[in-house]
């Protein structure tokens, strides 16, 4: 029986066509997955006309199993993001698990906001726009999830 995973992509707006394909492709990879059936909560996919965005993304982070963080400069300069989604997955208050993927890429100077002790993500050290082979980056990082999926659950009996 497959387990089902629930996603929060927290991502800079900016970045969105970049974004889009990445997720698109991701999902892809987790529909053929054994395991798990993935349900990915993006804003831009998910907020209703006329809803209230702020606190469904609120909603959207309290209700996720992880979090997906594309991470680039961009992103780590958003407020938004500093003040009302990284809180959840790093620091005093997390209260989340954060899968950290390199969108774009980074300087040492940075300041990476909490995440210099996480593992992010990228292929010998690029990031997804700067791959060669972008399918491949993604088949890399599903891969990558599984088995943090896997140990997250492990002895975790799944609901049937």
């Amino acid at each position: 029986m497959k387990r089902n995973i629930s996603f929060f992509v927290s991502y800079r707006s900016t970045e969105d066509p970049l974004v889009r394909v990445l997720v698109s492709k991701l999902k892809i990879q987790f529909g053929a997955s054994a395991k798990y059936w993935l349900r990915v909560w993006r804003d831009r996919d998910d907020v209703l006309l006329g809803e209230d965005w702020h606190q469904e993304i609120l909603n959207a982070i309290e209700e996720c199993d992880f979090g997906l963080a594309l991470i680039s400069p961009d992103y780590l300069s958003r407020d938004y993001i500093k003040t009302f989604e990284l809180p959840k997955y790093v620091g005093p208050t997390a209260s989340k698990p954060l899968l950290p993927v390199l969108l774009k890429p980074l300087s040492a100077r940075h300041d990476l906001l909490g995440l210099k002790a996480t593992q992010v993500f990228s292929v010998d050290g690029k990031s997804y726009r700067d791959a060669a082979h972008r399918d491949q980056f993604v088949e890399a990082l599903y891969e990558a999830i599984e088995r943090r999926l896997d140990r997250h659950f492990a002895g975790v009996a799944v609901a049937k």
